[in-house]
């Protein structure tokens, strides 16, 4: 595959997934107003857990310390290219750093649901990073969501003073000696298909668990169709144009590497992998999956 390919289907990846959190959160915001928003807000969070620790176990098992410079450096995507940062600091203690250009927050603007990112932006990350190790203090001071800011400022710190011998063991290899840092240069992240596929997964699981709670089950499967029902339309609008731009038809190989879910329910083996939820399935299937499978047969 060629890097002009391969960056093409990373960026309809990442923009398939930032659809689907689009179509979730208008679907409970309008159905549900504030209390809507509290659902899709622990949904969030939830997410950044869950993703949270995902990371933890992928970098215990590489044989890495859980601490700033591996969370940012071994992660479970592949960079989008459009992202532009301004590095400050990326350390063992800390990463600051200004993005300037996120290709998330542009699509979410141009769906005129910048202020449910901002809703996103303010809790996943919290969720993510701050559960990531003891004590990691995760400051947020502007983003891309927020009307106002013209880029985002991250500074995340974690601070062998917060920790104890234990945790600085774990997280720094001046705490604990004779480690041996694991070689890393032949790592490779995970694909986009299986990082966006994954994300898709847990960001569908969690919200509907979310909206579940709140509201009830019967609520909850209303709200998840009327987000699935805009998702099909918005997400095959999507392929099918870019497909066109790039002069390919939007066959089933095509779906299959550009689209983070799969169109047939069977492809998607990691709702197996402890996501598994009977009436969360039959929803999928009948509002997504044989949709999709359909309109692109």
């Amino acid at each position: 595959m060629s890097k002009v390919v391969e960056e093409l289907e990373i960026k309809n990846l990442q923009d398939g997934w930032s659809l689907l959190y689009v179509c979730l959160a208008k679907a409970v915001t309008g159905l549900k107003g504030m209390d809507g928003e509290a659902a899709l807000r622990e949904g969030n969070r939830q997410f950044g857990y869950d993703r949270s620790r995902n990371l933890v176990k992928l970098h215990k098992r590489l044989g890495l310390k859980l601490n700033m410079k591996n969370l940012f450096t071994y992660g479970d995507l592949p960079n989008d290219p459009r992202f532009k940062r301004e590095r400050i600091a990326l350390n063992p203690q800390e990463r600051i750093s200004n993005t300037l250009v996120c290709p998330i927050a542009d699509l979410w603007k141009r769906n005129d649901a910048r202020w449910l990112g901002r809703i996103y932006c303010e809790e996943f990350h919290h969720a993510c990073y701050g559960s990531y190790a003891p004590h990691v203090q995760v400051n947020l001071a502007k983003t891309l969501t927020q009307a106002y800011d013209d880029h985002c400022c991250f500074a995340v710190y974690l601070r062998p003073g917060d920790l104890t011998p234990e945790q600085r063991a774990e997280s720094f290899s001046e705490f604990d000696p004779g480690y041996a840092e694991p070689d890393m240069s032949t790592y490779q992240p995970p694909t986009a298909k299986a990082g966006f596929n994954k994300l898709c997964v847990k960001l569908i699981f969690h919200h509907y668990t979310s909206f579940k709670n709140a509201f009830g089950k019967e609520e909850a499967a209303g709200i998840l169709k009327i987000a699935l029902t805009s998702y099909v339309v918005m997400e095959s609008d999507f392929l099918k144009k870019h497909s066109d731009r790039e002069g390919v038809l939007p066959d089933a190989a095509y779906i299959g590497r550009n689209a983070p879910l799969a169109l047939q329910w069977e492809d998607d083996t990691y709702w197996q992998d402890g996501y598994e939820n009977q009436d969360l399935f039959e929803i999928l299937k009948k509002e997504y999956y044989i949709p999709m499978a359909t309109i692109f047969a």
